[in-house]
């Protein structure tokens, strides 16, 4: 389906994916939607990309300067304006006291931020510090940097967009303007930003718009990424179908004769590809829950991409390094529930350094966390139909936990990564994902997730049961006695239980030196 495809194409690995099966079928409308979603992603407001790269170059070549307050701004202004007006009228007003002139350039009226555009604010106390985009044309124009043409092209613009404000003073020569969003998009629209920066002038505009122009570049960056994906499905998809290698389904019509053009999508059109298929490969959720697809003619197995890729594994078509460079791809991309396997953790764990009490995380190390992150602050994760993946994630990285106290040889080192493992995987921070259950899990749910802790590696020698039992003691069972008593007498007591299971229930008549 299109998910699939989607992701086969971000991995670079459509060809090679394809090229494994006998037949691939596709829904009938996934060549038309590849076409719809390149004109959809090529098209955001192309003026203002062209403005992004224009203002992003006057940046680098610092003919515009982001405004980095000073002070703060005034509290009772912020309430009026916002806060990126009141800060550049509080620095403008304070800064008048030196031989420059500070004005802030913004278009008439302001409104109160809180009003809907109803009520203007109150800005008298500041007018020697407020000037219109005009005020800086008619300067220029003296200045001998503006035709008549321009001016009168300019001045017939600015009428319809500004009013001028009430005793606005000159603009000097050598004026500091501070240049808010609407009167950057003004003079970028009139073309005269170019002049006013290699004028006499100091320009300065909000970090805000800096970051606008950041996004509007990224996402252009972006766009052309999504387009390069897209041409090269179609592609492949195009030489798949003239070499008869891949089938389209025929389009759904239903019993009144029309077009459904949801039904018909190239997710929701699996459907009729189940009486012809062995196996339908599709990355959505909704659909790749259960083991196979029914339907009224048929049934086929649900896989996903990471089959496709276990796949190309056992074909030798990748190597073990591009299969886990392929999951840490799908994890940078924001792919939901990539599993972790526990020898794939422990070697990106030992790997890494540590430094200064540290870890230092590798690329495909930082992917983990930031993508379990991802999980958690989406809450996305259904229970208990997702909590498969949970428990083994929970199950992986405690397994892993154990792994690293194999090594004997740097225990200062096996601390710290150990330390990085009980922080992701603390049960704390995914407690609200359990709903009415969320204080239960915080509690009793830690507490069983610190006995488990607790318990040293199996079959581990003194020397390193000692080191793991003060470290555990030391970096959490401390904490949690000082700062969660009733935590700690819950963790006491099913340790107790622990230990009783695995000494065969009887822990008397031993004697201080036994052990």
């Amino acid at each position: 389906d299109a998910t699939a495809l989607l992701t086969l194409a971000l991995l670079d690995l459509l060809p090679q994916a394809l090229d494994l099966f006998d037949v691939v079928h596709l829904p009938h409308s996934t060549l038309s939607w590849l076409l719809q979603e390149k004109r959809e992603v090529t098209y955001h407001q192309p003026s203002r990309i062209r403005q992004a790269r224009r203002l992003r170059d006057l940046l680098a070549t610092d003919h515009i300067r982001k405004f980095i307050p000073s002070i703060a701004a005034d509290h009772n202004l912020s309430a009026e304006t916002g806060e990126e007006l009141a800060s550049f009228l509080t620095t403008a007003a304070r800064g008048g006291r030196d031989d420059e002139q500070h004005l802030v350039v913004r278009p008439s009226p302001v409104f109160r931020t809180s009003s809907l555009m109803k009520e203007r604010a109150n800005l008298k106390a500041y007018e020697a510090a407020l000037t219109s985009c005009q005020a800086v044309v008619d300067t220029l124009r003296e200045l001998g940097r503006l035709t008549a043409t321009e001016v009168k092209q300019a001045t017939a613009y600015l009428r319809l967009q500004e009013e001028p404000w009430p005793n606005q003073p000159p603009v000097a020569p050598n004026a500091i303007l501070y240049l808010d969003e609407l009167a950057i998009d003004h003079f970028l629209h009139l073309r005269l930003l170019e002049r006013i920066s290699s004028s006499s002038f100091r320009v300065l505009v909000s970090e805000r718009a800096v970051a606008e122009t950041t996004g509007f570049l990224s996402y252009e960056a972006t766009a052309a990424t999504a387009s390069n994906v897209l041409d090269g499905i179609r592609r492949t998809l195009n030489r798949g179908v003239e070499a008869g290698k891949i089938q389209i389904s025929r389009q759904q019509v239903f019993g009144d004769g029309t077009e459904r053009p949801l039904a018909d999508h190239p997710t929701l059109g699996i459907g009729p590809l189940v009486e012809r298929c062995d196996a339908i490969v599709v990355d959505d959720r909704f659909f790749n829950g259960p083991a196979s697809l029914r339907v009224e003619k048929g049934e086929a197995r649900l896989f996903t991409t990471l089959d496709v890729l276990d796949l190309l594994l056992e074909n030798n078509v990748l190597t073990t390094e591009d299969g886990l460079d392929c999951k840490t791809r799908l994890r940078q991309a924001g792919y939901m529930f990539v599993p972790i396997r526990r020898g794939e953790l422990f070697e990106y764990l030992t790997d890494c350094t540590v430094k200064d009490g540290s870890v230092v995380e590798s690329a495909e190390l930082r992917a983990i966390r930031e993508n379990l992150s991802c999980v958690r602050m989406r809450a996305c994760l259904q229970l208990p139909l997702e909590g498969a993946w949970f428990d083994g994630i929970l199950s992986t990285f405690m397994l892993a936990l154990k792994d690293l106290w194999a090594d004997e040889s740097d225990f200062a080192a096996t601390r710290t990564r150990s330390n990085w493992i009980v922080d992701q995987i603390d049960v704390r921070k995914w407690a609200h994902i359990f709903g009415a259950r969320a204080a239960e899990v915080a509690t009793a749910g830690w507490a069983a997730q610190l006995v488990g802790v607790a318990v040293p590696p199996f079959g581990a020698s003194g020397k390193v049961r000692g080191e793991y039992q003060r470290w555990f003691d030391e970096e959490h069972l401390q904490t949690v006695r000082e700062r969660y008593p009733d935590v700690y007498s819950v963790v006491l007591e099913r340790h107790k239980l622990a230990v009783d299971a695995v000494a065969g229930g009887d822990l008397s008549g031993g004697t201080e030196n036994d052990g």
